[in-house]
């Protein structure tokens, strides 16, 4: 989870016409010139850009704050669990049912904020077709679509494991403690 926080093509929008592609992390543009900004917080109040533009990137922000505060909250879940479970390990504490709750609450931390964030930034999966713009904005100054870069479909898949995870760990918990009584 760390890992993908840290990548920087998250999302990105490929232009024809000028030859560029827009690739954007989380809070901020890989190397992007030609912009008088530096994150996507800066440019959501630029004089450079239009409302329907500064609209955009206060999308982007938007999103990219909300992954990244509820991913890292996931991480202080997955953390608990593990604490507790060593604590299990070494007979120091027996409420392991705590680790069921976290693993879920992890889960769903990771899934909302991933959710959020590609509502925000209008992210497509699937090529390049979906996602070909000249600007962030359409000509009637709509959001454009992006494609999901290495990033976006890393949080994904992060996204779909730690579901799955969740449940094998809820399973394994169900059958010891039916063992056990």
């Amino acid at each position: 989870m760390i890992l993908a926080m840290t990548l920087q093509t998250w999302q990105f929008i490929h232009s024809n016409s000028q030859g560029i592609d827009f690739h954007g992390g989380l809070l901020r543009f890989e190397e992007q010139e030609g912009l008088d900004c530096d994150n996507y917080n800066d440019c959501s109040s630029a004089d450079g850009f239009n409302s329907d533009q500064q609209d955009v990137f206060s999308n982007y922000h938007t999103g990219g704050l909300t992954y990244i505060v509820t991913t890292s909250l996931s991480v202080v879940a997955l953390t608990s669990c593990v604490v507790i479970l060593v604590l299990d390990v070494a007979e120091k504490f027996s409420k392991t049912i705590l680790t069921v709750v976290l693993i879920w609450v992890a889960f769903l931390l990771n899934a909302v904020g991933f959710i959020v964030w590609a509502v925000n930034v209008k992210v497509t999966f699937g090529g390049q077709d979906n996602c070909e713009s000249d600007s962030y904005v359409d000509k009637d100054g709509d959001q454009v679509n992006a494609c999901a870069g290495p990033a976006g479909v890393l949080g994904l898949v992060i996204a779909v494991v730690t579901f799955f995870t969740s449940l094998l760990h809820t399973l394994v918990w169900f059958e010891i403690n039916r063992a056990t009584s």
